[in-house]
């Protein structure tokens, strides 16, 4: 996916790929769209899990802090995120990089 995107890619080329049968992945998906969704659920939830807690409750912590600590993650999230969707091939395309926010002093 990550070479030719989700358009060039077929149930042959994963099969082979996860060296099985193209029958194996037919027992467990309906078809190619099925495999995929759930192989992109199954990579933002390993994203969710390698991030850190957000604050739990309203009223912990201060309201810039707060903001900081939930912009920062979501950042960090959509850039773990971003790189399973995008074709390596394609043109301008870079290596995932987390971006650190740069804040205004205090």
């Amino acid at each position: 996916m990550a070479r030719r995107g989700t358009a060039g890619l077929t149930v042959c080329d994963i099969a082979r790929e996860a060296r099985v049968a193209d029958g194996v992945l037919y027992n467990h998906f309906a078809d190619k769209e099925d495999l995929l969704a759930q192989a992109l659920h199954a990579h933002v939830r390993s994203v969710e899990r390698s991030l850190g807690d957000l604050p739990e409750q309203a009223g912990t912590g201060g309201v810039e802090d707060n903001l900081r600590a939930y912009i920062a993650h979501g950042l960090a999230l959509h850039t773990g995120i971003l790189p399973a969707s995008r074709p390596t091939s394609a043109p301008n395309a870079t290596s995932p990089r987390t971006p650190t926010p740069t804040w205004p002093p205090r």
